[in-house]
């Protein structure tokens, strides 16, 4: 069995055309009639003629092209495997996420899909946009108010709340001012933050660092505060930690986004997991 005649049959059947099945599987016109001639010797017997410009098939046509039928849906179906085994799923995200929710998500989906690979940018939000419509990432991961920019795009979407996290062993109760570990001033969150609360507060900021997870660190040695989103904040004990809510007169969110005509396996495993939390919603481009 020749596989190459046998996929220039199923395509001039398919296309009722030698010039089409030529010009699609990038052989000469002369090429695919040979193909067919020697598909006709293989099996001994004629498979099909034409008549007023249409391709006929025999009855011993049929039946080659039943199989052939089989063969190319069993040829398209290993090629997708092949594929998928070596897709690269592309995340983009922003530093604070990087070392936090991202880890939680991508070590999920490393324990339910062992085979899955994955590659993670950090950049700046507009740099992710970026990437993301260039198709140099199959997905981005923010925190920041609601994004307007999803006219192209699936949207997954979360709310997040704040706190004042203080370690137990520098509480006071009604303190005159706050010595505050604050993220640096490219994050929106803690730019919310001081707008509403720097007067009230009597804010003073000790150290600003890009990453919550090393504010987390500090919070135990030192006496300060930090106010930090609440999805940053639940692995610091209660035992240890005071845990103060604290909301902002603008709604945060966690985001997800993608082109949705641009979804493989690998992305309908991170959605399929990431729709499992409750607190997500979906809005689906316009």
């Amino acid at each position: 069995m020749n596989f190459i005649y046998l996929q220039s049959f199923y395509h001039v059947v398919s296309t009722n055309s030698y010039s089409k099945t030529a010009n699609q599987l990038g052989y000469s016109q002369s090429n695919i009639s040979y193909h067919i001639h020697k598909l006709e010797e293989q099996y001994g017997q004629e498979l099909l003629f034409k008549r007023k410009e249409k391709i006929v098939l025999t009855k011993a046509g049929e039946l080659v092209f039943t199989f052939a039928q089989s063969l190319m849906k069993e040829h398209h179906k290993l090629l997708n495997q092949l594929e998928q085994k070596n897709e690269v799923l592309r995340i983009g995200t922003i530093e604070s996420l990087s070392s936090s929710l991202m880890v939680t998500y991508l070590s999920k989906l490393r324990q339910l899909y062992p085979e899955m690979k994955f590659r993670v940018s950090v950049e700046d939000e507009q740099t992710l946009f970026d990437l993301l419509a260039k198709d140099e990432l199959d997905l981005i991961f923010i925190f920041d108010e609601m994004t307007t920019n999803t006219m192209n795009y699936v949207h997954l979407y979360a709310e997040e709340t704040f706190e004042l996290v203080t370690h137990k062993k520098n509480v006071v109760d009604h303190p005159e001012s706050y010595e505050m570990i604050l993220t640096d001033n490219k994050c929106s969150y803690r730019k919310a933050f001081l707008e509403q609360y720097r007067s009230a507060m009597n804010i003073s900021i000790v150290l600003e660092l890009a990453n919550p997870e090393d504010i987390k660190k500090l919070l135990s040695s030192g006496n300060e505060t930090a106010f930090l989103p609440k999805y940053a904040t639940k692995d610091l004990s209660s035992q240890n930690f005071i845990h103060s809510p604290l909301p902002l007169n603008k709604p945060f969110y966690l985001q997800w986004l993608f082109a949705d005509e641009k979804k493989n396996s690998q992305l309908d495993k991170l959605i399929s997991l990431l729709l499992e939390d409750p607190h997500y919603e979906v809005k689906i481009k316009r």
